[in-house]
């Protein structure tokens, strides 16, 4: 202190100009510190919504998003298993040059069978038949169930896309996930009843009327109340539980909900969503690029129930169209297991071929018919087709 002291006064003795350059280098340091500040609380804050962005993604799991159980790697992680044994340096499973062990043909067997093909020419044109048949049904059927889900066919990633209700199921690959695909499917773009779906921009191409998952909804607003702390996700969660409630003691009775009921049930919904907008206002663009500027998570979400109210709430009027899109979720599982299992497949004719028999044992399990008799008839050229659309 007392050198600062020292130094300062041996500039004043200098005179007038000695003590101007001193103040001027001082406020061009304090100008520079400045503009470092400012640069650093601009990194800070970028580095924060970072930061945030990740424990957000962390925070996710299969209860309050659309991932999986088996993503859940963060949740009660068990420790990685040790070994006592002492690495050998050699590769794990059979050594080179070892004898091994196998079952190896013979020139001469015990007993030779042969197995013939007798009617295997007719099965997959009758299964085309069917598949067509099946697409009609669906076509005029007043709620389907639609979903899409990753497939790999010739080692890329296909898309596999599911139409079906409760009597019946259509499976079809393609190489696109979105209009093109569907087109090619057939079913939507002759469609005129009510498809439920998870919200994906692609099916509102098509002039029907929509209704969107409401399981995923409540897992989003159940993402939002956990990370962003916000009201309006919680009490969004309260309705839409409350009025699912409602419908089915109303589906049990076989009738329908009252104008005032759904009256109570709306206004609700409105309020709800006023609590939303004063959570999550306008933002500001913060710079001049093109294009709409970025929004949270919380706000995104809140947008979709500001707009698309009538697709989320038409379970609610239409008591045919069911709360969730659980049917086409389950319907595709067993494609998955597939996938678990093979991989891949090597062609997309395989993939067609898979999906039309896949398609034809789905729906007649769903009728409550014996599979194995329902694979002969159709080797036999007689495909089941369901009676009850």
């Amino acid at each position: 202190m007392n050198t600062k002291r020292k130094e300062i006064l041996a500039v004043y003795e200098q005179g007038p100009e000695a003590v101007v350059t001193l103040v001027t280098t001082l406020y061009d340091i304090i100008a520079e510190q400045q503009r470092i500040i400012e640069l650093q609380a601009a990194r800070i804050t970028e580095l924060e919504e970072r930061v945030k962005k990740l424990e957000e993604q962390l925070k996710k799991n299969s209860r309050n998003s659309s991932k999986p159980p088996s993503t859940d790697v963060f949740i009660n992680e068990k420790p990685k298993t040790k070994s006592r044994r002492k690495k050998s340096g050699k590769k794990p499973g059979g050594q080179k040059d070892h004898p091994g062990t196998t079952l190896r043909m013979v020139d001469v067997p015990d007993e030779v069978i042969i197995h013939k093909v007798h009617k295997c020419s007719n099965c997959e044109r009758s299964l085309e038949d069917f598949e067509q048949q099946i697409k009609n049904f669906l076509i005029e059927s007043p709620v389907i169930n639609c979903d899409e889900t990753g497939m790999r066919i010739e080692g890329k990633r296909q898309w596999l896309h599911v139409a079906s209700t409760n009597k019946m199921t259509c499976y079809y690959p393609h190489q696109k996930r979105g209009s093109e695909a569907m087109n090619a499917m057939g079913i939507l773009p002759n469609f005129n009843g009510t498809v439920v779906h998870y919200f994906w921009k692609s099916y509102y191409k098509y002039d029907c009327d929509h209704s969107i998952c409401n399981a995923h909804l409540l897992r989003e607003l159940t993402s939002v109340s956990e990370n962003d702390n916000q009201l309006w996700s919680k009490a969004m969660n309260i309705l839409l539980i409350d009025v699912k409630k409602s419908v089915d003691q109303i589906r049990k009775m076989s009738g329908c909900m009252k104008p005032e009921r759904i009256k109570e049930f709306e206004d609700w919904y409105g309020q709800i969503i006023h609590i939303g907008i004063e959570e999550n206002p306008q933002l500001q663009a913060k710079s001049k690029k093109r294009g709409r500027t970025k929004q949270t998570t919380a706000k995104n979400l809140l947008d979709r129930f500001i707009g698309y109210k009538n697709d989320i709430l038409r379970f609610m009027h239409d008591l045919k169209v069911p709360f969730e899109n659980n049917l086409a979720e389950r319907d595709v599982r067993m494609m998955k297991v597939q996938q678990k299992i093979s991989g891949t497949f090597r062609s997309m004719q395989g993939a067609l071929i898979f999906s039309r028999v896949r398609s034809y044992i789905s729906t007649v399990k769903k009728n409550q018919v014996p599979v194995m008799d329902a694979i002969r008839n159709a080797i036999a050229g007689m495909p089941f087709i369901p009676t009850i659309v």
